[in-house]
């Protein structure tokens, strides 16, 4: 069922661009960190922030 509010359905499809836009950028942020293969496509450094703090302590 399609609404016919033009508000509603603007308020729909706002809200569906926004979780994708969402999710896409989770994706990017976090594929690095858990896939070797995704850091070495995206081009991004892939380093733990557990093994070290670099505070110097």
């Amino acid at each position: 069922m399609i609404p016919t509010d033009p508000t509603m359905l603007v308020t729909v499809l706002v809200s569906v661009a926004l979780v994708i836009f969402i999710g896409v950028i989770c994706f990017f942020a976090l594929a690095p960190v858990v896939s070797e293969d995704w850091a070495e496509t995206l081009g991004v450094h892939s380093q733990s922030t557990l093994e070290g703090s670099g505070t110097g302590d």
